[in-house]
């Protein structure tokens, strides 16, 4: 009742085009989006399903690096309207029991101030009434940055470097994992690869964009 009465006195405003009153994407832009969203059936890796919202490019781009670097964090909300408006994906989400961020190292999570990829998971979590892990999954060492080394390197800077805290929260469970950008895909095939040890039945990988 508060959220709705805040609505009304603060409109939310489409934060492509700044039209009023349709949320943070108003129908007019989501369509630039609904012809590039996509699902994924994936074979041969430990996750299952992969869905992105579009390819990393232009507009797109520019708004993941405002919410992960230009204090934009608010581009979640962005980003989580277009899931919301997307009948076919949020159907096939309501099919999960959690939603797990990929984790962000302790050292840029107090410099950004966040973790993107958290508040994208609590976020949809919220408007999909699915439950949020933040803690069972962690990164237990400090690593370059991916964005950094060339692709074939990626690969070996990831292992080893995410561990399972409670088991009892992934075993059995059908989980989305949730990440910013897919590249090459070694990190969330890492996360992933870990979850279905600890014995995770199913994993769809929802990202926000795949280059």
């Amino acid at each position: 009742m508060i959220e709705n009465l805040l609505n009304i006195i603060f409109p939310k405003i489409c934060l492509r085009c700044s039209k009023q009153g349709e949320g943070y994407i108003c129908s007019s832009c989501f369509k630039s989006f609904k012809n590039s969203i996509r699902l994924e059936k994936i074979y041969n890796k430990s996750y299952d399903y992969l869905v992105y919202l579009d390819r990393y490019k232009l507009y797109t781009r520019k708004n993941i690096l405002a919410m992960k670097f230009s204090e934009k964090s608010y581009f979640v909300d962005f980003f989580v309207e277009i899931i919301y408006k997307s009948n076919e994906i949020v159907s096939f989400l309501k099919n999960f029991e959690y939603i797990i961020p990929v984790p962000m190292q302790k050292s840029k999570k107090l410099e950004r101030g966040y973790n993107q990829t958290e508040l994208l998971a609590i976020s949809i979590s919220k408007k999909l009434n699915i439950k949020c892990d933040y803690k069972s999954l962690i990164k237990t060492k400090e690593n370059i940055t991916q964005s950094l080394l060339l692709k074939e390197y990626r690969w070996e800077n990831v292992k080893n470097v995410f561990e399972i805290l409670n088991i009892k929260n992934i075993k059995d469970k059908k989980i989305i994992l949730v990440d910013d950008i897919y590249t090459t895909g070694a990190t969330v095939l890492e996360c992933s690869n870990i979850l279905k040890k600890a014995g995770a039945s199913k994993i769809c990988v929802l990202v926000l964009a795949k280059t």
